[in-house]
């Protein structure tokens, strides 16, 4: 009893020590349900992010249906699934994938590889917080729906970034998610960000009821990261394998994702600085 104790406080010591930050950095990905374009933009955001200098690190946490390596055609030698089963480290799990762009690739289809614990995943955020550290955001790609693992990683994470569209099957799963995340006791504003719009009326008017909704029977809030237009260059950059904001850099949806990488590295400087203001 006495030695179960010792190691509860030494996990806490080890969560609440120096290296433990609550900036604004970690970000999980979400959606209510599949289609909505969440790993897509993940990807394409991170390296949007990586044009403006930002250093940035992707981690594909989809249990066993990971797909970011599919988008970026790379076959990777190593896999999130080696540090969950102890065979690597978190840090010797990374691959750098562009100069300032790293990425810890997912698991498909292996039958070995089980759904990480909630101890397993407490232990997986100790580590990241460190690593961390050499970053600037840190962007965490779910699995789509929302169970218990996905929770605890949203709840881990420093915010939370609900990717949907404007179908209402979307709009309504979208507000299914911030539900749930309520009902965990999760209180951090999450950001939203509507994909596969016909126009930014279009995006501003299903945020618009999204926010209502999720103000009236949730008494919470929810801020707007941005939009993308739906655009034929999309699904043309997936079934090629082609980074869409590095291939056709000019076209609408690609600057719509700059836009919001520039509208995430505000809201990140702007979090991180009422952060410091708090802790001094």
């Amino acid at each position: 009893m006495i030695g179960q104790i010792k190691r509860v406080a030494e996990l806490e010591k080890l969560k609440n020590g120096s290296s433990f930050t609550k900036n604004e950095k970690i970000y999980a990905f979400v959606s209510g349900k599949g289609g909505t374009g969440k790993t897509f933009i993940c990807v394409n955001l991170a390296f949007a992010l990586a044009a403006l200098k930002k250093k940035i690190l992707v981690i594909d946490l989809d249990s066993n249906l990971s797909n970011t390596n599919i988008i970026l055609n790379i076959a990777p030698d190593k896999k999130i699934s080696s540090y969950f089963s102890k065979r690597k480290l978190l840090k010797e799990s990374i691959t750098k994938v562009d100069e300032n762009v790293d990425f810890i690739f997912g698991d498909s289809g292996n039958a070995s590889f089980t759904e990480p614990s909630l101890s397993e995943l407490n232990t997986f955020f100790n580590e990241l917080r460190d690593i961390s550290l050499n970053y600037d955001f840190v962007f965490l790609d779910t699995s789509s729906g929302v169970n218990d693992y996905v929770l605890k990683i949203i709840s881990e994470a420093d915010a939370s970034i609900i990717v949907t569209t404007p179908e209402p099957t979307s709009i309504m799963d979208a507000y299914a998610v911030n539900k749930l995340l309520r009902l965990k006791y999760y209180y951090k504003k999450p950001y939203v960000l509507l994909n596969k719009c016909e126009d930014k009326a279009d995006a501003e008017v299903s945020f618009e009821n999204l926010q209502k909704a999720v103000s009236y029977f949730l008494k919470g809030e929810i801020c707007y990261l941005g939009y993308v237009n739906y655009s034929k260059l999309i699904p043309d950059s997936i079934r090629k394998q082609n980074l869409l904001v590095k291939t056709s850099s000019s076209s609408e949806a690609a600057n719509e994702i700059k836009i919001i990488a520039h509208a995430l590295t505000k809201f990140n400087h702007l979090a991180n600085i009422t952060h410091l203001r708090k802790s001094v």
